[in-house]
């Protein structure tokens, strides 16, 4: 059920983005405080990291480029999941925030996973032209 509700959040971002982001944010922060097996919080986890590219979209990159969108998603790049680590290399692409960087290139430099690989290189390569 809760899958699911996380699933559903991006459907509210063309209406309400600003409250669409604030939700998923919370998802995020709460998913280690709610009850679940590890695998049903990986599965969370990726779906709000997922989610997230909705709320950029809906918002528009540069508005939602927040040091602490950043910050969070770079996080991600270090969990022990592959899925979430590939989930947060795509959501710092969609975010085109030239500060994640940073955060991509060591990730990059130490990811043992060619699935993650990829996509910190495809996330690099969209950055690289968003410009300043």
């Amino acid at each position: 059920m809760r899958l699911r509700a996380i699933r559903a959040i991006p459907h509210f971002c063309g209406t309400q983005p600003v409250e669409c982001r604030d939700a998923v944010m919370a998802v995020l922060a709460d998913i280690d405080a709610a009850p679940g097996s590890p695998g049903q919080k990986i599965l969370r986890r990726r779906a709000a990291i997922e989610a997230f590219g909705a709320v950029i979209e809906a918002l528009g990159a540069r508005q939602t480029s927040y040091a602490a969108d950043v910050a969070l998603l770079a996080g991600f790049l270090g969990d022990g999941s592959r899925d979430i680590r590939v989930a947060a290399a795509r959501a710092l692409r969609d975010l085109c925030a030239t500060t994640a960087k940073t955060a991509l290139e060591q990730r990059k430099s130490s990811e043992q996973v060619a699935q993650v690989r990829h996509a910190i290189d495809e996330a690099l390569d969209v950055i690289a032209q968003c410009g300043p």
